[in-house]
């Protein structure tokens, strides 16, 4: 059997063709199960992103829930709030007039010094003018012993 130019062209395309139809079949199995691995995992993903989206409404749920138990007990603690502010303001209040009555109470000591000062003046002044009546008298009474 002898081959000629033509048939051996045609013999090596067909070989060819057929290595590019099994190369084309391993390749298009490799991206079917390439594919089918993609759909699991977008099905796992899809699952987990459903699983992921009920937690975080579970997560919102309680945050909403934790807040209005927030609120309610801001509301309860307001007036505690308002009193310690009232009480803060008569605080200052009573440390105001505290600072008045010292400054007042001071005042009134260095006046009563200057009043005890003027007072020990007096008592040192009479306790002169009586040593000076006393001596006058006691001059008189000896001039007066002296006469008789």
């Amino acid at each position: 059997m002898v081959l000629t130019f033509g048939q051996l062209a045609g013999l090596i395309a067909a070989l060819a063709f057929v290595v590019l139809v099994v190369f084309m079949c391993l390749v298009l199995h490799k991206l079917g199960k390439t594919i089918n691995q993609l759909s699991d995992t977008l099905t796992d993903v899809a699952h987990e992103a459903t699983t992921l989206s009920a937690d975080a409404d579970r997560i919102l749920k309680k945050t909403d829930d934790l807040m209005a138990d927030i609120n309610a007990k801001s509301q309860k603690l307001e007036p505690l709030v308002d009193t310690a502010v009232a009480l803060s303001k008569s605080v200052d209040d009573l440390n105001t007039a505290s600072r008045k009555m010292v400054h007042h109470v001071a005042s009134a000591r260095e006046e009563g010094s200057k009043l005890n000062s003027a007072v020990k003046f007096g008592k040192t002044v009479y306790n002169v003018y009586s040593a000076v009546d006393r001596h006058r008298q006691k001059k008189a009474a000896k001039e007066q012993s002296k006469r008789k």
